[in-house]
């Protein structure tokens, strides 16, 4: 499975159906669930605004990279 199809999630899912691979892949757009269908993968709908509570650590705008 691909949670999501955009930028880099449907090359992503092209490649493995090239290459063989059976995939489902979500999508939050109704309109995209033709596009995977037809490059043979099976599309989901994930509707973001239906989540009851998503929370990132409190510590986030602290995180440093590279250091």
């Amino acid at each position: 499975s691909i949670l999501g199809c955009g930028w880099l999630g449907l090359p992503l899912a092209q490649h493995f159906v090239a290459k063989g691979y059976r995939l489902k892949a979500s999508t939050t757009s109704e309109s995209r669930l033709k596009e995977l269908r037809s490059i043979k993968v099976v599309p989901f709908i994930v509707n973001l605004s239906s989540l009851s509570s998503f929370a990132l650590p409190r510590d986030i705008g602290k995180i440093q990279v590279g250091r």
